[in-house]
């Protein structure tokens, strides 16, 4: 008797094992691996696609910088399990390259090299194959990269972490053995009672359903984070220690039917609290949204200010950054896009200020550049304040001012241009129209269950509209000519100018829109020929200047 239960449970933990397998068995992540021929420090963009139907994706990237002057071996780690489509980007300070031996390795090696005659080419201004050696000259083009047309279908490997395999099989023989030991006894004293058993036996086959199907997804769209990354028990060569930890966060974001738990608590959450708020957002009063990252909150309460040394750090980078533009005969302004919440904090729920705006973090900030600085610094917040009487300036459901707000913060900038330059012309308001905007960034920071439409209408102008503009692949940093335009601009910024760039189009014969702030050397050689320099950034997001340095000249 003894020995059947003994094979019983070996039988049971084996196809226990078959049901979990996605718990040891894991993907070995695909590589791309290639040679390439420079004298520089290169950093190499590579986007990629999971499923056929898809386009390239900006959240869908990686990035490797190599010295081509110490090596020529690129080795690139892409975390998927499947890819279907390549690109390779290459930056634009690099003016030619020679490729060979391009590999994309995973559960089986493709060899790329045997497609570069099918290669689609962006801004390469000349390109040959010889030898299994693929030429490229960019003449340093702003958006230079190759793709590869014909999809292919590269698997991850899988491989068996030893480790956790032998925990599992253990623990689940132990386990195994145990309950077929007790619930043998169990028949016993109960007299044969089979539904007694089932219902035991259902008990702990429901335990181990989440097991069945582990999430391999980098993101979770439901709550818009990146999911925690499996760490083995043995880390570069390295035990562990805190194995324990980093495998419940990993299971936790994981585990078969998650998102489905999720939905259903976002459900009750909110049929039992009518108020609508996570780590990310809540909902005030009239359905307004507002964001509580970046202490959201607390700079409504203006309950923060600056360090002294955070002070000096964003005054030697606006500084240096002014010095610059001066000897450069360049105009240089600093802008501040007001935060929602400094325009409509009305629509916050009950939190009390501790500070009033005029004794804001940004206030501090002005205050000290003004003692400090000669830069131009620009901060609608009065010019949208005075204006919030001719319609909504910001989006309910987004982070964003809408087009009649930008319009307000385009005009402020442009006053103060217009100061050094009146000849600039402004751009011609014809009309207005009216849309909505039925769901925003905020909106989609909630749960699925938690969204709604808003259908608000906003007033929005119509301009006369001259521009040709011109977006780079990622669709953040944007070109625009205008014949009826003045001078030209270099404009580093956040999503805050995307609203404005119509408008700015208008008043510039070139314009040039750059979504970053560390400046490169190669961002000097493009301001050279700008007339106007603006630096863009949203309130909340200031402390960043004081982390950053301006480039060596």
């Amino acid at each position: 008797m003894h020995h059947k239960r003994l094979i019983l449970s070996v039988i049971i933990t084996f196809f226990f094992l078959f049901l979990i397998k996605d718990v040891f068995i894991l993907n070995k992540p695909i590589k791309l691996v290639f040679y390439a021929d420079g004298s520089q420090e290169t950093e190499f963009k590579i986007y990629y696609t999971t499923n056929k139907t898809e386009q390239y994706s900006e959240n869908l990237f990686v990035q490797k910088t190599v010295n081509l002057n110490k090596t020529r071996r690129v080795a690139v780690t892409i975390p998927a399990r499947k890819i279907y489509g390549l690109r390779i980007d290459f930056p634009q300070s690099l003016s030619a390259i020679t490729i060979s031996n391009m590999t994309l390795r995973g559960r089986k090696t493709y060899n790329l090299s045997q497609h570069f005659s099918s290669l689609t080419y962006n801004d390469i201004n000349k390109h040959q194959i010889q030898d299994g050696k693929l030429f490229l000259d960019f003449e340093r083009l702003p958006d230079a990269f190759i793709a590869f047309d014909n999809r292919m279908k590269v698997k991850a490997s899988n491989k068996i972490d030893i480790h956790l395999f032998i925990i599992a099989i253990t623990l689940s023989f132990l386990f195994f053995y145990k309950l077929v030991n007790y619930l043998a006894k169990f028949k016993i004293i109960e007299n044969n009672s089979r539904i007694d058993i089932v219902f035991i036996c259902s008990f702990f086959i429901l335990l181990f359903i989440p097991m069945s199907k582990i999430n391999y997804a980098e993101i979770s769209e439901q709550e818009n984070r990146t999911l925690q990354k499996y760490i083995p028990l043995f880390h570069n060569g390295v035990l562990n220690s805190q194995f324990g930890t980093n495998f419940e966060k990993w299971y936790n974001d994981r585990f078969r039917g998650r998102n489905l738990l999720i939905d259903i608590y976002n459900k009750i959450f909110c049929f039992v609290n009518n108020k609508m708020e996570n780590e990310k957002a809540f909902k005030g009063k009239d359905n307004w949204l507002f964001y509580k990252p970046e202490n959201g909150i607390k700079n409504f309460q203006n309950a923060i200010l600056f360090s002294d040394t955070e002070l000096k750090n964003i005054a030697k980078f606006l500084n240096d950054f002014q010095n610059w533009c001066a000897q450069n005969h360049k105009k240089f302004y600093f802008v501040i896009a007001p935060d929602k919440n400094k325009i409509y904090g009305e629509y916050f729920y009950d939190i009390a200020k501790i500070r009033p705006d005029t004794e804001s973090k940004t206030r501090q900030l002005l205050a000290y550049l003004e003692k400090n600085s000669d830069v131009t610094t620009i901060y609608p917040y009065a010019t949208l304040h005075e204006n919030k009487d001719k319609g909504l300036l910001y989006w309910k459901n987004n982070t964003h001012w809408n087009e009649l707000g930008a319009y307000y913060g385009y005009w402020d900038i442009i006053q103060h241009i217009r100061n050094d330059f009146p000849q600039i012309p402004e751009a011609n308001i014809i009309g207005f129209t009216q849309e909505k905007h039925p769901k925003g960034d905020l909106t989609k920071m909630f749960s699925p269950s938690q969204q709604y439409e808003e259908h608000t209408l906003y007033k929005k102008p119509i301009i006369e509209s001259n521009e040709k503009c011109m977006a780079n692949d990622s669709g953040k940093d944007i070109s625009c000519k205008n014949d009826t335009g003045r001078l030209n601009l270099v404009m580093f910024r956040d999503s805050f100018t995307t609203s404005m760039i119509p408008y700015l189009a208008q008043s510039f014969k070139n314009a040039r829109f750059l979504w970053h702030y560390k400046l490169s050397k190669q961002d000097l050689d493009i301001m050279k020929y700008a007339d106007v320099i603006i630096l863009e950034i949203v309130e909340r997001g200031t402390y960043i200047m004081s982390q950053i340095k301006f480039p060596e000249n």
